[in-house]
């Protein structure tokens, strides 16, 4: 797929990016600071940190860890020993993200933003995905054993030749691997329970799968990827350089012995059963559910049939994630590369004024 030549809106420089808000294009992370993009670069941080805190359970546990990251963070201020942020988040819900932030400090908010800019913050239970965990694992707590198991597989999948009266399209590997992604993406968004917010989750997952939410065919692995991380940018979800943590979740899925394909098919699979049953058919929602479903089921029933092309696509990711790394290395260097110098032209500049002073 061939990039469109274009121009920085700001130096007017080839551009390199396109900011996931307002989608102009821009070079370096200097341009998509500066006093022109600063309002739109603000709003999405401040977005990220919404959508964060959005993403909590809200229990008192968590609400304590962002006191102490927020108090932990200021210990140098002098003003800290004055500081009420305690008091003024007791009666907060987590929930209620507007409250929250409004309660805020220029200053706390100011460390929100620079948490998600550094891609540092998570004050989220520890949760360890399914695909993480092998099976039937047993932990050892207080004496007592816990067996930790992922979702089980749907019964009775029937074979593909009583749901087609001829061979399908081997393209299909792909639309399984795009909903393979989603699921993965949507999971670590609602830190594993899509059921807490059950409609948010719907809406990630059809606005997400062109597979599902479209009769849309995919041709590619690079395409599936492409597509995916231009969505997550579109929908201004959260940073879409986290594909690469996605793309490492699903290899583990797709050289599992366990069939971990079937298995996370089978649990959006049930998911989308109980949301069926969940919203009102007034809503529209039903009949868009069942519709994904019929697709989805599909989809279980060519995993099974056509197991071994389906995961014979972790050799082509674990090569696109690879690349996709070492870029990220490269443009990572080169951006603290260019802050430094800024530093460096900043200091120079203060040195100066100082001198022209003195004399």
């Amino acid at each position: 797929m061939e990039e469109k030549s274009s121009k920085c809106l700001f130096c007017q420089k080839p551009s390199k990016y396109t900011c996931p808000r307002c989608f102009i294009q821009y070079c370096s992370t200097i341009c998509y600071k500066s006093e022109q993009h600063l309002e739109c670069s603000e709003n999405f941080y401040k977005e990220e940190v919404l959508r964060e805190l959005k993403s909590m359970k809200g229990t008192p546990a968590e609400k304590q860890k962002i006191i102490q990251m927020l108090m932990t963070e200021k210990k140098e201020n002098e003003d800290f020993l004055n500081s009420d942020v305690s008091q003024r988040l007791k009666d907060i819900c987590l929930n209620d993200t507007d409250s929250l932030w409004d309660r805020l400090t220029e200053d706390e908010k100011h460390i929100f933003l620079k948490k998600i800019r550094s891609g540092n913050i998570n004050f989220l239970s520890d949760w360890q995905p399914w695909w993480e965990v092998e099976r039937l694992k047993v932990i050892d707590i207080s004496d007592k054993f816990i067996q930790v198991e992922c979702p089980k597989i749907l019964k009775n999948i029937p074979d593909l030749k009583h749901m087609l009266s001829k061979s399908p399209n081997s393209n299909v590997q792909y639309s399984i691997m795009e909903v393979i992604l989603v699921y993965i993406y949507s999971m670590r968004l609602h830190n594993g329970d899509l059921y807490d917010y059950p409609e948010d989750s719907l809406n990630i997952i059809f606005s997400l799968s062109k597979s599902l939410s479209q009769n849309f065919m995919f041709d590619s692995l690079s395409c599936v990827i492409y597509t995916l991380t231009e969505n997550i940018n579109r929908n201004k979800l959260v940073n879409a350089s986290l594909i690469t943590l996605y793309l490492k979740d699903a290899e583990l899925i797709l050289v599992s012995k366990d069939h971990y394909v079937l298995v996370l098919l089978s649990d959006l699979y049930r998911f989308l059963k109980w949301c069926k049953k969940y919203f009102p058919s007034k809503l529209g929602m039903a009949s868009t559910i069942y519709k994904t479903m019929k697709k989805l089921y599909f989809y279980i029933a060519f995993a099974k049939q056509f197991n071994n092309i389906v995961s014979e696509l972790s050799l082509e990711l674990y090569s696109i994630r690879n690349k996709m790394v070492e870029e990220s290395k490269l443009i990572n260097q080169q951006r603290n590369g260019i802050e430094a110098n800024l530093e460096r032209l900043k200091l120079k500049q203060q040195q100066q004024v100082l001198i022209e002073e003195i004399h």
